[in-house]
């Protein structure tokens, strides 16, 4: 029966190679064992391991052997036994036997690869497990012709190996063996150097001092210099290292024609003062301003698509009026930067694709404007040429219809750009709101209320006809027959005053005598006025659209809202001979216009409550809703003071009295007077949603 031997007298080291400590070993260990056995540990790397010793696995040191077996070393044991001093770094070992005169031939030592390492020699390895005692062993051994094409099966040689293993300490060595390592590149096309600064960047610095020509370095396989690497990472001593490479270096172009500060805008961890420190050091040089790669990017180019605007400040943006740099901020969504280049005289007229930039592509042929992807970079462009850049937009909205809605919707959604255009609307009336202006003409919808009537106005007086001399007269009997006499009566024009003599007395149609009768005998019809024909609504069209050209109203209701709008809810047949015989009169004027809008257009609008009394009481509130909520103080400061008197009161009609607040997910009708609101909603938003709910962009609510 087996029993375990005694403890040993002692357990420390004493290797045959010589060692007592640990030091640098990485391999296994092996412990003489047994009885009256010394238990000295021993590298195995170092001890010539009897084959038996698996099925007896006691070992005993050749001093505590009674009968030894070592043989001699025979050359492809001594090709592995070298291989294996490099793999845990023996290096005592490796010394004894690399400098005894049985030493085998060195060359085959370097192209000796077992199979399961990658393709890994000697070198590769003890580069990898950091002996750097045997390194400079293989320094004294080789030249650099010999160790040139030692690599792993990633094409990494031991300088990559070195650092990837953080065995910095063998970077000397290795750049003395064989500095050619530092223009090698791996299957990832990345240099020894390009690790050394992901890895340990405060360790670049050092070496380019120690290793001037090592500044000089340039990847094959992608062309970066050393300015190109130290550019892509960032490392936290960028100015200090900046400092020591030359500006011929900083000018340098890749295989893509891409300069270092073009790789700098590019790298996720650039902040501006890196970007500053790298001009501040090519201020002696500065045409590399404008170098372009191989697609005609200049480093501006690529600050905008990486979304730094800041480089636009740093930047003598005079240098760069040829490059469209205009259509590409304005693409890429950054107002900042479009302000700065429109700042900087940059045209907003310019067509993409005109460009004389090296390499340029054909372009799309549109105007910035069209580039434009966000609300902010519009409302830039429009701040210059104005009215060019909207007369541009309705030439293109046929052809280009998907771009301009978008723009649309910009401007009814976005605050500072919707408040934009009023103010230059109401600023310039004659320019904006008449008939030159044929995009607000033909979008109305982006003007308010107030603006529509001063656009309506303007369009008026440009139809009013001089009155011939020779005045006809429509004599009506007695008021009561004022509806019938003006059915039959063969009115030739409508475009100027018509004069009526009603009961003996003359009256023209720009007064209000007139429209109080008729609108008095249309409100005694009821809702018998709908059972007329449509040849009566094509009349009442031309009637009320000559009420409009002679700036009168109804001074009572008698067209619904709901008869009004477009596409009408209230029997619409009626409502397009109305619309036809309106046109005749006003063509297009009142297109755009939602039906609230027209109704306050054609009546006399008079609430017997003011606003505050309205608030007051006839306005309530569902729960968690009351007076004192944010959201209803939020609601009451945008109806008060953000919206003008004509906008209030489309919303008092739209809401109708009295009023019941409810929430809701969005600003809305959820039923007949009852409004929803969001209980949580910003003061801007809740502007941006009553103002599209009071322009009819919004017409119902889901109730919550």
């Amino acid at each position: 029966m087996w029993t375990p031997y005694t403890t040993p007298r002692t357990s420390a080291i004493q290797c045959v190679c010589g060692a007592d400590a640990v030091e640098e070993y990485t391999g296994e260990w092996v412990q003489c064992w047994g009885d009256a056995c010394c238990g000295y540990w021993f590298h195995t790397t170092c001890v010539d391991m009897p084959s038996s010793l698996r099925l007896r696995p006691i070992f005993q040191c050749p001093s505590c052997c009674t009968s030894p077996t070592s043989s001699p070393l025979h050359p492809p044991q001594s090709i592995k036994r070298l291989f294996d001093c490099c793999q845990t770094n023996s290096w005592r070992l490796f010394h004894s036997l690399s400098s005894s005169s049985t030493a085998v031939d060195l060359t085959s030592f370097l192209a000796y690869q077992p199979p399961l390492l990658g393709g890994c020699n000697g070198l590769v390895v003890a580069a990898q497990v950091g002996a750097l005692a045997i390194l400079q062993d293989m320094l004294r051994m080789f030249s650099p012709n010999q160790v040139q094409s030692s690599v792993n099966l990633l094409h990494q040689t031991p300088l990559h190996v070195a650092i990837l293993n953080g065995h910095l300490h063998c970077v000397p060595v290795l750049t003395q063996m064989q500095p050619r390592w530092h223009h090698v590149a791996d299957v990832y096309s990345a240099l020894p150097l390009d690790y050394l600064l992901q890895i340990r960047p405060a360790e670049v610095l050092p070496l380019l001092q120690d290793k001037p020509d090592l500044v000089h370095v340039t990847n094959p396989s992608t062309g970066n210099s050393i300015a190109h690497a130290i550019c892509a990472i960032v490392p936290p001593d960028f100015a200090s290292l900046l400092a020591v490479i030359p500006v011929s270096q900083l000018c340098s172009v890749n295989h893509h024609g891409q300069t270092p500060a073009m790789t700098l805008i590019q790298s996720p961890h650039v902040l501006r003062h890196h970007f500053e420190l790298l001009v501040q050091q090519l201020a002696s040089s500065p045409d590399w301003w404008t170098c372009v790669d191989d697609q005609g990017r200049s480093v501006l180019h690529f600050a905008l698509m990486y979304k730094h605007p800041w480089a636009l400040e740093v930047a003598d943006l005079s240098r760069f009026r040829h490059f469209q740099l205009l259509h590409l901020a304005a693409e890429c969504a950054l107002p900042s930067a479009v302000a700065l280049l429109v700042a900087a005289k940059f045209s907003p007229q310019q067509l993409h694709g005109t460009s004389r930039c090296s390499g340029a592509t054909l372009g799309t042929g549109w105007w910035p404007i069209l580039h434009a992807t966000s609300p902010g970079c519009v409302l830039e462009l429009l701040r210059v040429d104005t009215g060019a850049q909207l007369q541009y937009l309705y030439h293109q909205s046929q052809a280009h219809s998907t771009k301009v809605l978008s723009i649309l919707n910009s401007i009814a959604s976005h605050l500072p750009l919707y408040d934009f255009i009023q103010a230059t609307a109401a600023a310039n009336p004659h320019e904006y709101l008449g008939s030159r202006c044929l995009f607000l003409q033909r979008y109305r919808k982006c003007l308010r209320l107030d603006l529509k009537l001063t656009q309506l106005k303007l369009h008026v007086a440009s139809l009013i006809v001089v009155p011939s001399r020779a005045k006809r007269v429509i004599t009506v009997p007695s008021e009561r027959d004022l509806w019938k006499v003006l059915q039959s009566a063969a009115i030739s024009t409508w475009k100027c005053p018509i004069q009526v003599e009603i009961a003996g007395e003359l009256h023209s149609s720009k007064d209000a005598h007139m429209w109080t009768v008729l609108a008095s005998q249309l409100r005694q019809l009821g809702p018998h006025l709908f059972a007329s024909s449509s040849q009566v609504f094509e009349l009442l069209g031309k009637l009320i659209g000559h009420m409009v050209l002679v700036g009168q109203q109804l001074p009572s209701a008698v067209l619904p809202p709901s008869f009004l709008s477009t596409p009408a809810e209230f029997k619409p047949d009626l409502a397009l001979d109305f619309k036809k015989g309106l046109d005749s009169v006003l063509p297009n004027a009142l297109d755009n216009w939602n039906g609230y809008e027209r109704f306050l257009l054609l009546h006399r609008v008079i609430f017997p409550q003011t606003m505050s009394q309205w608030k007051a009481t006839k306005v309530h509130y569902d729960k968690p809703f009351h007076a004192h909520h944010p959201s209803m103080l939020a609601f009451w400061t945008v109806i008060e003071k953000h919206l003008v008197p004509q906008e209030q009161l489309v919303c008092r009609l739209r809401c109708g009295q009295p009023l019941r607040i409810t929430p809701a997910p969005t600003v809305g009708i959820v039923e007949k007077s009852v409004l929803g609101i969001p209980e949580a909603i910003s003061m801007d938003r809740l502007h941006v949603d009553l103002v599209l709910y009071i322009r009819g962009f919004r017409k119902h609510a889901k109730h919550t």
